[in-house]
C-alpha cells in the first residue's frame, strides 16, 4: 500500500468519527442511550407529583408537631392531677387506718373494762365486725410499710391504748411511734 492510500483511509475514518457523537467512555454512551429513551414530559410529571407529596408531608408533619405539643401539655396536666389524686387517696388510707386502729384500741379497752357488757354486745351483733377488722389488720400488715414485726405492733398497740385513754392526740403519737408526745400527754393531767 502506498502512502496515498493510507492517507485516504485515515481521512475517511476521521470523517466517520466526526459524524458520531463524541463519547469518551462506554458508561457515558449508555447514559446517553437511556436518556434518549425516557420521555421528558413523564419526568416532569413525576417531579410535579413528588413536589405535591412533599408539600402534603410537610403540612402533615406540622400538624403532628402541633398536636404533640398540645397533647404533651395536656398530658402533664393530667399527670399532675393523677399525682394529686394519688396523694389524696394515700392520705385518706392513712387516716382510715388510724381511725380503725383507734376503734380497735377502744374496743380492746372496753372489752377489758366491761367484759360482761362487751360480751353481750358481741352476741347481739354476731361479733362479725371483729373478724373483719382482723382481716383488715392482716391486709394492712401485708402492704408495704406494714411489714413490722408483731412485737413492735403489740408494743405500739399497748402504748397507743394507754395514750388513747388520755387524749386522741396522744393515740396518734403512739401509733406513729413518737414516744415523746405519748409520754408528755400521758403524764399531763386530764
Amino acid at each position: 500500500m502506498d502512502e496515498a492510500t493510507r492517507e485516504g483511509a485515515a481521512a475517511a475514518s476521521h470523517t466517520a468519527e466526526a459524524s458520531k457523537p463524541a463519547a469518551s467512555s462506554p458508561g457515558e454512551t449508555f447514559i446517553n442511550l437511556v436518556g434518549g429513551m425516557v420521555d421528558q414530559g413523564d419526568v416532569n410529571a413525576i417531579i410535579v407529583q413528588q413536589t405535591a407529596m412533599l408539600g402534603r408531608f410537610e403540612k402533615t408533619n406540622e400538624k403532628l408537631e402541633r398536636f404533640n405539643s398540645l397533647e404533651s401539655g395536656r398530658f402533664n396536666q393530667a399527670m399532675e392531677q393523677f399525682r394529686s389524686h394519688t396523694r389524696v387517696l394515700t392520705d385518706m388510707k392513712k387516716d382510715l387506718d388510724s381511725v380503725f386502729r383507734r376503734i380497735r384500741l377502744l374496743r380492746g379497752k372496753l372489752s377489758r373494762q366491761y367484759p360482761d357488757v362487751f360480751e353481750a354486745f358481741e352476741r347481739e351483733n354476731g361479733g362479725g365486725e371483729h373478724e373483719e377488722e382482723k382481716e383488715e389488720e392482716e391486709a394492712t400488715a401485708a402492704t408495704p410499710g406494714g411489714d413490722r414485726s408483731s412485737d413492735t405492733l403489740v408494743a405500739q398497740d399497748s402504748t397507743a391504748a394507754a395514750a388513747a385513754v388520755s387524749s386522741p392526740d396522744a393515740a396518734d403519737a403512739a401509733i406513729s411511734g413518737d414516744s415523746s408526745k405519748v409520754s408528755a400527754s400521758v403524764d399531763a393531767p386530764s
